[in-house]
């Protein structure tokens, strides 16, 4: 319970409260009842809207003033009795209002200029940090190849007794140095070579160890693991916390990493546990459809393409189906995650090659009409069996690995082939 104290009403009046909780109250002179949050209103003056005609509670002439001093409406008598003019700074309504408008719209401007230009700032330390990480995983990646390398190569130097053995070992030294030269970590080491040509590498040193692993977090807390595939950076499905304890990289902006004109997912098959390849894939970033797909590769609201199968009835020639998804209840489904997704009309397109299109349809064929349960399902083009035909619309196109998308066709069950993996890759920043 707070101490009593009064409180501004809507009305132009006030009234004595003593406990704060109250949100209902009933004005004392004109007996009008307002739902008021006094722990919002207390401290505020009355309310007065130049669109409203109010008279003066007290002499009943229309208000037209206000009085600063007081922080209360007055009409013009008040300026003889509550208000005197020579002691109270009594100006105008409309001239108040005015001035607080003006001078709350040029602190808000200047505060908005302020904080786009932080958030520029923000941006490109952002973007400066970025890639120095993606700089020292590369770095990392490197020196993890070398050091594999080198500890494939010693056992060979020292069980070799020829002198054509130990040449060829000396030319894999050398080309292995000249790879280690262009690592920055290598390069800029200080290390004497002095007294190296005896000296052996501790058990430490030579210890089977794995490149450092680094995923990536979002605002809801869910995490992606990076890794590599040649000179591209993937960031895999989302998924709940990790159990390992590798460090996060909180990117509260990781929803947006897919935000350029041509985002490039990938999906890795597989058949039982050997990988089949990775098949990387360009989108149309302003297409729901294509957002929709995104969505499933990155796990972003949770459900994933990782375990997900072809569909039956593929054909290399022609095309390979899939689209669906395990759901939140655990149950495969092909529902769409977005609503409002392209079809038909201005988005029909001829097939061709590669192509990742909209299907209706479980079977290998893209026609069909529109089914809204399946609207999730998609169709990759893989020859030229199925030119000619029309897509009800073309999403995306395979940029890389539609090969291994062949290959996985001539398995006898093409519905054993899996999504093991699937994600982003991530920009290369120039």
């Amino acid at each position: 319970m707070d101490a009593p104290g009064e409180v501004a009403l809507p009305c132009g009046h006030q009234c004595l409260v003593e406990d704060l909780g109250v949100g209902v109250l009933t004005c004392p002179v004109c007996s009008v009842t307002h739902s008021v949050d006094l722990l919002d209103t207390k401290l505020l003056p009355p309310d007065l809207d130049l669109q409203e005609s109010r008279p003066c509670p007290v002499h009943g002439d229309p208000i037209r003033m206000w009085c600063k001093d007081c922080m209360e409406p007055a009409c013009g008598l008040c300026g003889f009795d509550n208000h005197p003019v020579q002691e109270h700074r009594v100006v105008r309504v409309t001239t108040y209002i005015s001035g607080i408008r003006k001078d709350l719209l040029a602190n808000s401007h200047r505060m908005l200029r302020q904080t786009s230009q932080g958030m520029v700032k923000n941006d490109a330390a952002l973007q400066e940090y970025e890639g120095k990480l993606l700089e020292a995983l590369e770095e990392s990646k490197a020196l993890h190849q070398l050091h594999g390398e080198l500890r494939a190569l010693i056992p060979e130097v020292e069980s070799a007794t020829g002198i054509r053995p130990l040449h060829r070992a000396e030319m894999a030294l050398k080309r292995i140095q000249a790879k280690a030269w262009t690592v920055p970590a290598i390069h800029q080491s200080n290390l004497s070579h002095e007294g190296d040509a005896d000296a052996s590498c501790s058990e430490d040193l030579l210890s089977v160890r794995q490149p450092p692993g680094v995923r990536v977090g979002n605002a809801t807390g869910r995490r992606a693991r990076l890794r590599w595939d040649a000179d591209r950076l993937l960031l895999c499905a989302m998924s709940g916390a990790s159990p390992h304890p590798q460090p996060v990289l909180q990117l509260v902006a990781v929803d947006s990493l897919g935000a350029a004109a041509f985002p490039e997912v990938f999906l890795e098959l597989s058949v039982d546990t050997e990988p089949l390849g990775i098949v990387y894939i360009k989108l149309w970033g302003h297409l729901r459809r294509a957002q929709n797909f995104m969505l499933l590769c990155l796990g972003t609201f949770g459900p994933s393409f990782v375990g997900s199968h072809l569909l039956p009835g593929t054909t290399p020639t022609e095309s390979v189906g899939a689209g669906m998804y395990r759901d939140a209840r655990g149950e495969m489904s092909a529902l769409p995650l977005l609503t409002a997704l392209e079809w038909g009309g201005q988005y029909q397109t001829p097939l061709s090659k590669g192509l990742l299109v909209a299907t209706s349809t479980n079977q290998k064929s893209t026609k069909g009409p529109r089914r809204a349960e399946v609207d999730c399902l998609y169709a990759i083009i893989t020859g030229d069996g199925a030119e000619g035909g029309i897509s009800p619309c073309k999403f995306g196109w395979v940029s890389s690995g539609l090969q291994h998308v062949r290959e996985a066709t001539l398995h006898e069950a093409a519905g054993q082939v899996w999504i093991s993996e699937c994600g982003l890759v991530l920009p290369r920043r120039s």
